[in-house]
C-alpha cells in the first residue's frame, strides 16, 4: 500500500486505547468497554451530528499529531499492542 500515491501511513505512541469509526460523516460507532474483540464489546451508535463533530475532530487531532511512518521501514515491522 506505500506504494500508492494517495496513501499515508501515520504513527500514534500514545496508548490511549478508541475503538470508533466514523461512517459517511454521519453516524458513529464507540466500543464503550475495552476488550481484545470489537465483536464482544459493548458500544455506542449515534447519528448525533454534534456526536460525530466531536468525534470527527477527536480523530483529526490525533492524525495531525501522529508522526509519519519511515519510509524506509517496512509496514511489517509495526507491532499491535
Amino acid at each position: 500500500m506505500m506504494n500508492y500515491p494517495n496513501f499515508e501511513l501515520r504513527i500514534n505512541t500514545d496508548n490511549y486505547k478508541v475503538r470508533l469509526g466514523i461512517y459517511d460523516g454521519r453516524e458513529a460507532f464507540i466500543a464503550t468497554v475495552d476488550f481484545d474483540s470489537a465483536g464482544k464489546s459493548p458500544f455506542l451508535w449515534t447519528n448525533n451530528p454534534q456526536m460525530i463533530h466531536v468525534l470527527t475532530h477527536f480523530c483529526e487531532t490525533k492524525w495531525a499529531l501522529a508522526r509519519d511512518f519511515p519510509s524506509e521501514l517496512p509496514v511489517e515491522s509495526l507491532v499491535s499492542v
